[in-house]
């Protein structure tokens, strides 16, 4: 996520948090337990609860804990 948020605050050219990017809709980096937080966050907070993923092996597990929530 470091690196990411110092690429991003280059590219942007306005600082971003390490939690702004943990937390975005649009940046999937963690363990499995953490990306089924956020997945149940994301769904919550902002309604969200269609994901479109471009490798879904890495995800297989993620699915299966969320599988029927």
């Amino acid at each position: 996520i470091a690196a990411l948020v110092g690429r991003l605050t280059e590219e942007g050219g306005a600082p971003i948090s390490e939690q702004q990017v943990a937390e975005s809709p649009h940046v999937m980096i963690g363990s499995v337990d953490s990306l089924a937080e956020k997945f149940v966050m994301l769904r919550e907070r902002l309604g969200i609860s269609s994901f479109l993923v471009g490798d879904v092996g890495p995800m297989d597990a993620v699915v299966g804990r969320l599988a029927g929530s």
